[in-house]
């Protein structure tokens, strides 16, 4: 009978493997039989009998009334087809329900129950009360299909438990091993032992680092590994202890830390995954100043990549975080570049500005687009009405606070009136200008390395307030050659300023992780570029039409 299976109530990590000291059945266990034979006794003495009995001699019938005594390690029981009056909160159990009954036998423990050696026909549920008979004193519940696996923090030694194992339906029946485990949780700053699996520091808070239970974040920091520049480091992930959800990576399941430390020179420091790839789920490398301090932050890469400006002789950590269970080791090559400091006046590259190279004695890197150079200039040139201005650059432009914008076909700054809304036609071709980059989409491909054609739109929001934008294509996509590709950009189309992308679900289908539609917004008196890209860099034939709508005016200039 197929059922669907709800989440595990109490889940944590496993630990061990179970054992059958003290099983109920066969092995040293405390039965009601006549002495040391082989068979079932029916006695009414307590003796320490080896019988090979499955917890069901008189005395102990598996019910509320007459509960199973449970021991440590494996409690053997066969439950036969049929009906019972108790049933647990993750499922309405029909069927057959035995109960166990234990007392716990070390304070601050954490109580491990398990299902094992079920029988493959065999679909039983697992769930505990403090008392037998009243089911609001249910404290955890787990399904068949969820492992089978309760875990309980439990302070006092001697406390009483009923474990109910349950069948699901009437027509349910078969043998199964009810695994019992203690486990004492260490304080933090006591000794331990990384082979005891007993005693063991507490995995939500301590890890056990050089025979001391210490905070997890601390003792990963001081076991971070050292990088060196150009040559690649492969990282053990384990929990994930710092906070990265400020690279949108809060669900992250496994992280991993690595120290590097500069040279002499003002540099330029990328660190980057290079496996496995592609890149797996979840992926982001975070930047920090201090490797335990959550707010010592100065950067994020997302998905698998940061590069950040440093002075000399600076130590910092990345934090690698995943959002991949399975996954045990990373590799992460780190890169550091000197920076180049410019003269007023030398040529300088814009995607570069302010990381690799710098502008020095108060200039910026203005000018362009390409393959109009850019320069080292000390002033931005703004047009009035009428003034010549260059469509995309960034020393020839327009009042913007005017309501001026730029007219590529006359090259000069021209009054404009704004729209809530507007749509406009294209077709992105060969003959259009190429990209070498651009944000990873949703539907997993890889930032693009080859050129790429692309159309863009410059959005202007010359209100006094910000302007939330949402732009569309009508391509309804599937990750294929004929969807189109969304990216927005803060400012000028530099890698640097990218604002927005697609998403998941983002299409105008409606299904699937397309790549037709993003919400971005604008500061007031700024511009932004809108930048559509067929998904194939192969597809130089793209045709589309480019939808916006704002909260208030804004200004568009087409290709």
């Amino acid at each position: 009978m197929q059922r669907a299976l709800p989440l595990l109530v109490c889940a944590f990590a496993l630990w061990g493997q179970p054992g059958c000291s003290g099983c109920t059945g066969e092995g040293e266990g405390e039965g009601e039989g006549e002495g040391e034979g082989e068979g079932e006794g029916e006695g009414e003495g307590e003796g320490e009998g080896e019988g090979e009995g499955e917890g069901e001699g008189e005395g102990e019938l598996g019910n509320c009334a007459s509960p199973f005594t449970a021991s440590l390690g494996a409690n053997v029981g066969t439950i036969e087809a049929g009906s019972g009056p108790t049933t647990g909160t993750c499922f309405d159990d029909l069927g057959t329900e035995h109960v166990w009954r234990y007392s716990t036998t070390e304070p601050n423990a954490r109580l491990r129950l398990a299902l094992a050696n079920v029988e493959f026909t065999f679909d039983a549920d697992l769930y505990v009360r403090r008392a037998c008979d009243a089911s609001a004193s249910e404290i955890a519940c787990e399904a068949h299909g969820g492992g089978e696996l309760v875990l309980l923090d439990v302070p006092v030694a001697g406390t009483e438990l009923f474990v109910f194992v349950d069948a699901f339906d009437v027509d349910q029946a078969g043998s199964y091993s009810l695994v019992v485990e203690e486990q004492v949780l260490i304080p933090t700053g006591d000794t331990c032992d990384p082979a005891d699996p007993v005693r063991i520091c507490d995995p939500a808070v301590d890890l056990c680092h050089q025979a001391v239970c210490t905070a997890a974040d601390v003792a990963m920091c001081d076991d971070a590994p050292t990088a060196t520049s150009g040559v690649t480091s492969t990282v053990t992930v384990g929990p994930p202890v710092f906070d990265t959800s400020d690279c949108a990576v809060a669900s992250a399941v496994n992280q991993a830390v690595l120290d590097y430390t500069t040279g002499a020179a003002v540099s330029v420091v990328r660190a980057e995954v290079v496996a496995p790839s592609p890149a797996p789920y979840g992926l982001a490398v975070q930047v920090r100043d201090t490797c335990a301090d959550d707010g010592s932050t100065r950067g994020c890469g997302v998905p698998d990549a940061v590069r950040v400006a440093v002075s000399p002789a600076t130590t910092m950590t990345f934090v690698v975080a995943t959002g991949e269970p399975a996954l045990t080791t990373l590799e992460v090559r780190i890169t550091e570049t000197p920076r180049v400091d410019l003269a007023p006046g030398a040529a300088c590259d814009p995607a570069a500005a302010g990381i690799t190279e710098l502008c020095t004695d108060g200039t910026l890197c203005l000018g362009g687009p390409t393959p109009r150079a850019f320069t080292c200039a000390t002033r931005t040139l703004i047009g009035t009405a009428g003034a010549p201005c260059i469509l995309g650059a960034t020393d020839a432009v327009c009042d913007l606070a005017a309501q001026l914008v730029c007219d590529d076909a006359s090259d000069t700054c021209l009054v404009a009136t704004g729209a809530l809304s507007g749509s406009f036609d294209g077709t992105v071709t060969a003959a259009d200008p190429t990209s070498s980059g651009r944000p990873r989409n949703n539907c997993e491909a890889p930032e693009s390395t080859a050129p790429i054609h692309f159309d863009r739109y410059r959005l202007l929001n010359l209100g006094a307030t910000a302007a939330q934008v949402t732009v569309d294509t009508d391509r309804s996509g599937g990750c294929s050659g004929d969807d189109s590709f969304l990216g927005g950009y803060l400012g000028d189309f530099l890698p640097a300023n990218v604002m927005a992308q697609c998403g998941d679900s983002d299409d105008d289908g409606g299904i699937g992780p397309y790549c037709s539609r993003m919400s971005f917004s604008i500061p007031a008196a700024t511009a932004a570029d809108v930048v559509v890209w067929p998904y194939a860099a192969a597809d130089t034939n793209l045709g589309y039409r480019l939808h916006y709508a704002s909260t208030q005016p804004i200004f568009v200039i087409s290709p």
